[in-house]
């Protein structure tokens, strides 16, 4: 087995800091004021988790593979929990009414506002009507917008069809989407982003099941309504 040193500066704006430094939660030392710390004895060709710590500031992590073949070096710039804890809304979505982040329960309801480090956390978006879920990651750093919005599109498409159950009978029957520039007609068929729809299905003069419903429409998924229509 070889082994190859990880090298691990610690810098507050441009200068170097002490700070400790862990490897897989073990304390491995301190970064001085004059140097970065030099660890021995990491093996080649493996993940490490590094955390760099210091009181007041946010803790810096980041997972490394070891090379033998390139210097293995870490720049960890640690940030004053003052400009590293931000808040952020998290908005309302089409696809989910509840968010949960890095994984905290219970999940919060959407639309709500957040504190977070910046950094990397994991998004889990949920429907608790439909059951449906989106996980998602999220870095955010001094640029990032204060409103975090994903649109439906990023989450993923699915397929709408209304069709009559007697149309050699009767037919048509309108079909409304909101938001959509007119109103259709059946056979209907388009796709759409992930999320909940309020459909209406109508005709003057005669009755329909479903009527006004509301829909919810998960990635890649073919929901097909089949309208039964009579006189009224």
């Amino acid at each position: 087995m070889q082994f190859v040193p990880l090298t691990v500066f610690a810098q507050i704006d441009s200068s170097l800091t002490i700070a400790d430094v862990y490897v897989n939660d073990k304390l491995e030392g301190q970064s001085s004021l004059s140097g970065p710390l030099v660890i021995q004895g990491l093996s080649a060709a493996r993940s490490y988790t590094v955390r760099v710590q210091k009181q007041g500031y946010a803790v810096w992590q980041k997972t490394v593979t070891i090379f033998t073949d390139t210097d293995n070096v870490l720049q960890a710039r640690l940030l004053p929990l003052t400009d590293a804890l931000r808040r952020y809304t998290f908005s309302r979505t089409p696809f989910a009414d509840r968010i949960s982040i890095d994984g905290k329960l219970p999940s919060m309801a959407l639309p709500v506002e957040v504190d977070l480090v910046l950094g990397a956390h994991e998004l889990r978006y949920s429907d608790t009507a439909s059951g449906f879920q989106w996980t998602t990651s999220l870095t955010l750093d001094l640029n990032s917008a204060r409103t975090i919005h994903f649109q439906p599109e990023q989450v993923g498409m699915g397929r709408l069809a209304v069709v009559l159950s007697n149309p050699a009978r009767y037919g048509y029957a309108f079909v409304y989407l909101p938001g959509q520039s007119r109103t259709q007609t059946t056979p209907f068929r388009q796709p759409l982003a992930v999320g909940r729809y309020a459909l209406r299905i109508f005709r003057d003069g005669f009755h329909t099941v479903p009527s006004d419903t509301t829909i919810f429409i998960k990635p890649n998924e073919d929901l097909n309504i089949v309208v039964q229509m009579s006189p009224m």
